[in-house]
């Protein structure tokens, strides 16, 4: 038998949530002129049926055309520049977006909180 109820709901919405995650990162494993280091998702509970996401992640920067272009000196992302999270270059697809597991979907854009500008070149 088949459980019913907000419990049941729940979790099947969290299954949801967790295959929708893993699209998500595999997508980011794609991504051309940059290398992703790593990137964490979590979620808040905001009141009702209602979540907050929040994705950190850190990138290098890249370099020219193929980079997080930004205000920097160099023309790349730097603190306080908001990018737009791209996925497979040979896709039609556009920039990656995050879905909620609800039937909605989000861009992914990341503000870049600090950034480095020694050898590695990571944004943050």
């Amino acid at each position: 038998p088949r459980a019913e109820g907000p419990a049941a709901a729940g979790r099947a919405a969290m299954a949801r949530l967790g295959a929708c995650v893993l699209l998500f990162l595999s997508a980011l494993q794609l991504s051309a002129g940059t290398e992703f280091k790593y990137g964490t998702i979590r979620w808040e509970h905001t009141g009702g049926n209602t979540v907050q996401f929040f994705i950190e992640m850190q990138w290098r920067r890249g370099t020219g055309a193929t980079g997080f272009q930004g205000t920097g000196m160099t023309g790349l992302a730097i603190q306080g520049n908001t990018v737009d999270i791209l996925g497979n270059p040979n896709s039609a697809t556009g920039p990656v977006q995050l879905e909620t597991g609800d039937g909605r979907s989000q861009f992914v854009k990341m503000t870049v909180e600090s950034y480095s500008a020694s050898s590695e070149d990571f944004i943050h």
